[in-house]
């Protein structure tokens, strides 16, 4: 569906991207910027627009977790603005449901 835009999209290997966020390390288009003991802080560039995502785990008592997660998005230009007000609606659910899939891969029931 991006593709026409010139947006750079592709299909996600959970397994992957589970290791990336664990690591710290690069994936597919996605790329490292930061990780430290509670956060991974990760980017998707192309022409239109830059997106960080923060990931942040919160250890609570009785082995439980509290995650966060926050996007901020630089355009670079019209276009990335307008491809993200499009996407926004569902941005917040493809994140939520992505995240999800890498925390049970990450700490199976």
């Amino acid at each position: 569906m991006v593709k026409p835009l010139g947006l750079k999209s592709g299909g996600w290997d959970v397994q992957e991207f589970e290791r990336a966020i664990r690591n710290g390390t690069n994936y597919g288009i996605m790329t490292s910027e930061g990780k430290s003991d509670h956060e991974t802080v990760i980017s998707l560039n192309d022409k239109h627009l830059k997106a960080y995502f923060s990931v942040y785990v919160e250890r609570l008592p009785d082995s439980e977790q509290a995650i966060s997660f926050s996007t901020v998005v630089k355009f670079h230009n019209a276009l990335g603005s307008v491809y993200f007000y499009l996407i926004s609606p569902f941005h917040a659910l493809v994140v939520k449901s992505l995240i999800r899939e890498v925390f049970k891969k990450m700490h199976p029931v």
